[in-house]
C-alpha cells in the first residue's frame, strides 16, 4: 500500500470527508478512486475528472457541466481550438464535436501528420512513425489510437494504429491498395480499417 493510501486509511476512522468532482463521498470512496489507475468508474454520486475512467458521458463532470466527452473509455475536455488543450491539440469526434487529446493525435508546426494521416516517410508524422501509406504509433489500447483510428494486432504480432473506415471503404483512398476491412480491436470491439 502506497503512502497516500496508508494516509487515506487512517483519515477514514475519524470519518473525515473530502469533495471530489463537486461530489461530498467518503475518504474510502477517495481511496479506491486514487489507488486505481485504470479502476472502476467513480461511484454513484461521484464524476470523472477529465483523463479518468468513464464508460458513459454522464460519468464525467466535464460533461455534466456541459463541456466534456467519455471517449474511449476516458473523460476528454471538449475544445473548438488547439490552444484551448493543455496538449495543444483539439480533435474532431466520429459524432461530432471535438476533445482535448494527446499531442501524437495533432499534426506539428513542421507538417508532422496526426495518426492516421496519409505520409510516405516518417518524418511526415508527428509520432515519428510511417507505416507507408499513414502515420500510426505502436498501442496497447484503442484509446492510443483516438478518433477513428484503431490499435490492431499486426500479423507479425505487433500492436499498431490502423485508420477506421466503419462502412465507407471510400475513407481507405487516402491510402492506396488498401481496402476496407474487417478487423477486431485489441480491445476486441469488431470495427473495419484500412488495410492492405
Amino acid at each position: 500500500m502506497n503512502a497516500l493510501g496508508r494516509i487515506m486509511r487512517s483519515l477514514a476512522a475519524t470519518a473525515a470527508l473530502v469533495t471530489l468532482g463537486g461530489a461530498c463521498v467518503s475518504i474510502d470512496d477517495r481511496e479506491t478512486l486514487v489507488e486505481s489507475e485504470t479502476g472502476p468508474t467513480p461511484p454513484n454520486g461521484v464524476c470523472a475528472d477529465a483523463g479518468e475512467v468513464c464508460t458513459v458521458n454522464g460519468d464525467c463532470c466535464n460533461f455534466q457541466a456541459g463541456n466534456g466527452f467519455c471517449v474511449d473509455s476516458r473523460c476528454h475536455d471538449s475544445c473548438t481550438t488547439n490552444s484551448e488543450c493543455n496538449s495543444n491539440c483539439c480533435v474532431p469526434l466520429v459524432g461530432g464535436g471535438s476533445v482535448c487529446a494527446s499531442a501524437d493525435n495533432c499534426g506539428g508546426p513542421g507538417g508532422g501528420g496526426a495518426i492516421g494521416d496519409p505520409c510516405s516517410v516518417d518524418a511526415d508524422c508527428l509520432s515519428g512513425t510511417c507505416s507507408g501509406l499513414w502515420c500510426t504509433a505502436t498501442c496497447i489500447e484503442d484509446e492510443d489510437c483516438f478518433g477513428d483510428n484503431w490499435c490492431i494486432e499486426t500479423a507479425a504480432g505487433t500492436q499498431n494504429c490502423f485508420p477506421g473506415c466503419g462502412l465507407d471503404s471510400t475513407k481507405c483512398l487516402d491510402y492506396p491498395g488498401t481496402t476496407c476491412q474487417s478487423a477486431t480491436t485489441v480491445e476486441g470491439y469488431p470495427w473495419s480499417v484500412c488495410a492492405l
